[in-house]
């Protein structure tokens, strides 16, 4: 009879929480949802948090280019995101205190929350600079980088508060 150890039975479950908050977290790069809080009647749902007191954030993979075909230029700038992106939020979880240690490489323990996600399409801007004054000045001033950092501080802050709290309500299955 082969039976598995505590730390073994929890890692399991620390992965399967990893990848349920994940789903939670990220649907899309600039899409993100909500960490939900804690209700009184869904505890049975919760994922608690506590355990883990090491956020390890991992680089996201590309998951656009299967989609369609991607022009060079935006094929190097999602290469970058897939470890930009990443790193700002594991910089906004970190400043938010939530976590003892934020890393972005190394091995999980059984206190170690894992972050992953998936860039699963990308967009360009066609900027009319000959349109209206005030209109044109916004749509030129627009980067993908700066809505890419919004989500990142978006997905840090709540990641953080949620630690604090001690849980977050877990994905419908």
């Amino acid at each position: 009879m082969v039976t598995q150890s505590a730390a073994c039975q929890r890692m399991s479950w620390a992965q399967s929480a990893s990848i349920g908050l994940i789903a939670t977290l990220l649907t899309a790069c600039g899409t993100t949802s909500k960490l939900q809080a804690p209700s009184e009647q869904a505890t049975a749902a919760m994922v608690d948090l506590t355990p883990y007191s090491r956020l390890m954030v991992e680089d996201f993979t590309d998951e656009a280019t299967a989609k369609a075909e991607v022009q060079p230029l935006l094929k190097q700038k999602l290469e970058q995101a897939i470890k930009t992106f990443p790193d700002q939020i594991a910089s906004v979880t970190r400043a938010g205190g939530g976590f003892d240690d934020v890393v972005r490489s190394g091995t999980p323990d059984a206190s170690t929350l894992i972050l992953r996600g998936a860039i699963t399409q990308l967009g360009t801007w066609i900027v009319d600079k000959n349109s209206w004054a005030l209109g044109g000045g916004f749509a030129a001033a627009q980067r993908p980088e700066d809505f890419m950092q919004e989500a990142a501080r978006k997905i840090g802050t709540e990641l953080s508060t949620k630690r604090k709290q001690g849980a977050v309500k877990a994905p419908a299955r």
